[in-house]
This record gives structure tokens, C-alpha cells and sequence, in this order.
């Protein structure tokens, strides 16, 4: 649906003003940045533990995969790693990341409440 609705939102919801965007698939993601930005987010308060900034290059690609691999096998989409001629979809391109940031809307774990901390006055 996500995948459709990006090529050609008129298909999935006539009327829609929304434009195409058949640019997001073949415009690449530059994984190894993927990190440094959990890094900064975490610094901001966004609750990522260690082992998923550690992990994010690795599981940023696998979750890329698992996309494109189902878009190909339930959408018969032909996906592929590099341009080449008939492709429709690149595994690592933009497209796939805002599906997956689409799909991941709602579902993402709250983080436990700040513990208030008591303050003391400083002595005069």
C-alpha cells in the first residue's frame, strides 16, 4: 500500500493532492550515518540504549532487506541491490526507509519517566 501510494497517490485515494514521489526510489540512504545520529538523538533524550546505537548500521540494513523482500514477494516489485535495467526499487533507497519509518509510526516504546531529583540550597 505504502509503496503505491508514494508512486501514485491518485491510485490508492482519488482526489489526493498529495504529489508522486517515484524519485524516494532510486535516491540512496547512506547507512554508515546511522549511528552517529542515534548517538545524537540519545543525547537529546530520545531513549536508545547502547546495543542499538551499536547495532543501528546492521539493523537499519536488515530491516531495508526485509522491506524490499516483501514489496518484491507481496507486491511483485522488482527490487534490486544496484540500478539496473527493469529495476523499480532500490534495496537501500529512500523509499524503503520512509515505508519503514511509516510502518514503525505508533509502535515505538515510550521512555520510562525522569526520576525528579530533590535539590539542596547551597549554604551562604
Amino acid at each position: 500500500w505504502h509503496y503505491k501510494h508514494m508512486i501514485n497517490p491518485r491510485e490508492i485515494s482519488i482526489g489526493s493532492n498529495m504529489p508522486p514521489y517515484p524519485h524516494l526510489t532510486t535516491e540512496t540512504i547512506d547507512f554508515a550515518g546511522t549511528e552517529v545520529k542515534l548517538r545524537a538523538m540519545r543525547n537529546i533524550g530520545v531513549p536508545y540504549e547502547a546495543e542499538q546505537i551499536q547495532m543501528a548500521e546492521q539493523n537499519a540494513q536488515t530491516a531495508a532487506a526485509a522491506i524490499a523482500a516483501g514489496l518484491a514477494n507481496e507486491g511483485g516489485i522488482k527490487v534490486c541491490e544496484a540500478p539496473a535495467e527493469g529495476c523499480e526499487l532500490l534495496v537501500n533507497s529512500r523509499l524503503v526507509a520512509l515505508i519503514s519509518y511509516l510502518q514503525r509510526l505508533g509502535r515505538i516504546p515510550q521512555a520510562e519517566p525522569l526520576a525528579v531529583v530533590e535539590t539542596m540550597e547551597a549554604a551562604p
